[in-house]
């Protein structure tokens, strides 16, 4: 039995795809037992009102952020800027930052959670930058500390659940915690104090000149992907959308599989492989994906009412919606990484757009007839047309039929088989 195990272990170790696959899994181990503390400790009530600050500071901050990061690799390479001279424009955008939340903070008439979002802003925009340069200069020690990251997110909330009460102060904790200690760990891996480095303004312009679009894209993304839990507020309690993020989070876990695929498939098409690798990876994402759909309709509810409690039940019924358009989406983030690796980088900004566009306009019509079903309808169907533009262009660019890209091939099955038990 060892020796069987040990053989599936260095199979596993020795094949990208299963490597990166079984990384996902122990990650995701850690977040969903995190989850259920968090969900469990704040309720429905202060979980809905932390699904709305954390949405809302996401996307201020990549728009704040002028996609700055996203032109660290260009800037680098090309023109050989040193990065201390990269960090030291971050710290200066970082720095003008502070002030602007403070003074907007203080004059505009805003609600508590707006304010408590421009708090957090200076943080949240150069967490992410410094975070990035850790990936490209050292991938394998942003790894370690996405690992050390969600272990101290695991233990500072179970602190919390074990010794506190849950109010709104202590959800500002949570979401502070994680970026402060983002930007602490990626200063120590690059060995940078940010404290003395010098502030620089020189090239902040050209950073944003070429980081601007980039920026679009994964703002695009975003709203895609989050823009309905910022369009329920106001509109339903924040009990429901507490409800709703939770139905949200079960629903991305579906993702486990087709997003760990994704990471070596763009490693593999920048070093060659082709269209028909890009095909192969949708087969067997569709095929897996509608494995844990099948176990998530089957167990779900009954998992949700035992692990999250019952007010958190009717999350399950959201998520079988939000389920139907996982499908679609393995279309976009297969073929989004050939687009990208090929340069078609229009084709992956205008379908965003159009899906973006779309599920905007159907949250804005069926969250007041509906309310969270209403936009878990909205992102469907926003996801049902990105997949389907992804795979028409996709099909366009390349001689295979709907047939080759959708349905899992008996010779797929052999293979996947074959390497685990080689």
């Amino acid at each position: 039995m060892f020796k069987i195990c040990k053989k599936i272990a260095n199979c596993i170790i020795g094949n990208e795809y299963l490597f990166s696959i079984g990384s996902k899994f122990s990650g995701v181990l850690i977040g969903l037992i995190y989850i259920i503390l968090l969900n469990r400790y704040l309720g429905a009530t202060l979980k809905g009102e932390y699904a709305v600050i954390t949405n809302y500071l996401n996307i201020f901050a990549i728009v704040a952020r002028f996609g700055m990061d996203e032109a660290y690799p260009f800037f680098r390479n090309r023109e050989h800027h040193r990065l201390e001279t990269y960090l030291g424009n971050i710290k200066s955008v970082f720095l003008y930052w502070c002030f602007l939340s403070i003074l907007l903070a203080n004059t505009l008439r805003l609600d508590l959670d707006k304010k408590i979002v421009l708090y957090l802003l200076p943080v949240g925009i150069v967490a992410p930058c410094v975070n990035y340069t850790v990936q490209v200069e050292y991938p394998k020690r942003k790894n370690i500390s996405y690992i050390i990251l969600n272990v101290i997110d695991l233990l500072f909330v179970s602190c919390l659940f074990c010794f506190s009460k849950a109010n709104i102060f202590f959800v500002i904790a949570i979401i502070s915690l994680r970026n402060i200690m983002t930007l602490l760990l990626a200063c120590k891996n690059i060995n940078i104090n940010f404290l003395r480095l010098k502030c620089r303004t020189a090239d902040i312009k050209s950073y944003i000149v070429y980081g601007f679009f980039p920026m679009l894209t994964v703002l695009l993304m975003t709203i895609n992907y989050r823009v309905d839990i910022i369009m329920l507020e106001g509109k339903v309690p924040l009990e429901k959308i507490g409800i709703y993020s939770l139905a949200v989070s079960l629903a991305d876990k579906v993702w486990l599989i087709p997003d760990a695929l994704k990471e070596i498939l763009l490693s593999k098409l920048t070093k060659g492989k082709d269209a028909h690798e890009v095909a192969k990876v949708i087969r067997i994402s569709i095929f897996c994906t509608f494995m844990a759909c099948l176990m998530f309709v089957i167990f779900g509810k009954i998992m949700v009412a035992i692990l999250f409690g019952k007010q958190f039940v009717s999350a399950y019924g959201i998520m079988l919606i939000l389920l139907l358009g996982v499908f679609p989406m393995i279309f976009y983030k297969m073929i989004y990484a050939y687009n990208v690796v090929y340069g078609y980088k229009m084709a992956n900004f205008s379908i965003l757009l159009i899906a973006a566009v779309l599920n905007i306009m159907l949250n804005i019509i069926l969250i007041p007839y509906m309310g969270v079903l209403g936009a878990a309808w909205a992102s469907v169907f926003s996801y049902v047309l990105s997949g389907f533009l992804f795979v028409f262009y996709f099909k366009r660019k390349v001689e295979l039929q709907y047939i080759d890209i959708i349905l899992i091939k008996k010779q797929d099955l052999i293979n996947i088989w074959s390497k685990i038990f080689k």
